[in-house]
């Protein structure tokens, strides 16, 4: 036993045992070794000291401010790295959402031109033989137009027949005689309008959450020679809105204007007053836009954002599409993804994305039921 003269501490001195020390000297585990000092023999082999101050009592119980510094810095790396990850995951989560609800609205109309002999028209708009000396007759006579879509045609077949009996319009192509939709006399006037409030999933991408910001909301879209009318109104924000909208081709049913020839060759699937059955679509069900995507906040022709009423259909390609970025026409499809890709469904119920970049007469052969061009999209 010694004392430590720097630390005042007791210590134990354990030194390797003599072996040739007597049987009895050993027999309580004791000898004493060459230099008279204790030496217990458990451990022939070692030596080592025990200071009887040190407890468990004296062992630190925090952090030091640089270990938690370099913890945080550790989960602040790990957030970094995994929190774009997430998000990416999230994204693919919505766009399949949406390439989903696109596609069913393809599938519904098939179950319609079952029914029907022919897919449901792209819009009641004015008939084409009431046109004279260049404009549109304004409501009047057997030319009152509803300006109904495609969707108000699908909703039976979309498990909505509730809402498909309360939106009580005349549906028939070859009649004229109609009011608009949103100015149907009461006593369905009432009705047909909160029909129109309701919101529908399919309708809708998850991705697109600026609807609340539009100041106006598009009632119809109809596409003709080289313009594109429009219902647009202030003061019916509470209208349900939609994110998906039928092909109408190049322009439409374009009429008896310069480059009519041209404009006639990609007439789409969903026009004006159309009753196209699968035996018209010779380019190929797989080659042809059937419907594609719309986003909200799209620039008005007085420049504010303006949402579409899930009532509208039949959207025009001649001035190409917007893709993801701010802007972009209410007569272009538009997309809230990443990535700046616009999703369209073909007419066989294949989902393909667009880019903006796209050529400009590629995607009127994409949009033209019959033009001649067998053009497909890779997935």
């Amino acid at each position: 036993m010694e004392t430590c003269r720097r630390t005042r501490c007791l210590y134990f001195n354990f030194h390797p045992v003599n072996r040739s020390l007597p049987h009895h000297a050993l027999h309580n585990g004791i000898a004493r070794n060459g230099r008279g000092m204790l030496a217990y023999s458990f451990a022939p082999f070692c030596s080592f000291s025990l200071t009887p101050h040190q407890s468990s009592t004296s062992r630190r119980k925090a952090f030091t401010l640089v270990e938690l510094i370099v913890v945080i810095g550790v989960i602040a790396v790990l957030v970094a790295l995994l929190l774009p990850a997430v998000q990416q995951i999230r994204e693919a989560s919505r766009r399949t959402v949406c390439l989903n609800n696109i596609r069913q609205l393809v599938l519904a109309s098939h179950s319609f031109e079952s029914v029907k002999g022919h897919l449901p028209p792209g819009v009641l708009a004015s008939p084409i033989q009431g046109r004279t000396q260049g404009f549109w007759p304004r409501e009047q006579g057997l030319h009152k137009p509803s300006y109904i879509g495609t969707k108000v045609f699908l909703l039976p077949y979309l498990e909505l027949d509730s809402l498909d009996r309360k939106f009580a319009t005349n549906r028939s192509i070859d009649t004229g005689d109609l009011d608009a939709w949103w100015k149907f006399p009461e006593p369905m006037g009432s009705q047909i309008l909160e029909t129109a409030t309701n919101k529908i999933s399919t309708f809708s991408c998850p991705s697109d959450r600026g609807h609340k910001h539009a100041q106006s909301i598009y009632l119809f879209v109809h596409a003709h020679d080289t313009r594109v009318r429009r219902g647009r109104t202030i003061g019916k924000e509470f209208l349900a809105r939609t994110n998906y909208m039928s092909c109408a081709g190049a322009l439409g049913a374009a009429e008896q204007q310069e480059n009519d020839e041209y404009w006639h060759s990609f007439t789409g699937i969903y026009y004006n007053r159309s009753a196209v059955g699968f035996g018209h679509i010779t380019d190929g069900a797989s080659n042809v836009i059937a419907f594609g995507e719309t986003a909200s906040n799209t620039i008005s022709r007085n420049g504010d954002p303006a949402d579409y009423s899930w009532v509208c259909d039949g959207m025009p390609t001649a001035w190409g599409i917007h893709g993801s970025g701010p802007g972009g026409k209410y007569y272009q499809y538009k997309s809230k993804h990443k990535g700046d890709l616009v999703s369209v469904a073909m007419a066989d119920g294949s989902c393909r994305s667009v880019s903006p970049a796209i050529e400009l007469t590629t995607l009127h052969r994409l949009s033209g039921k019959s033009d001649g061009f067998e053009i497909g999209l890779v997935e």
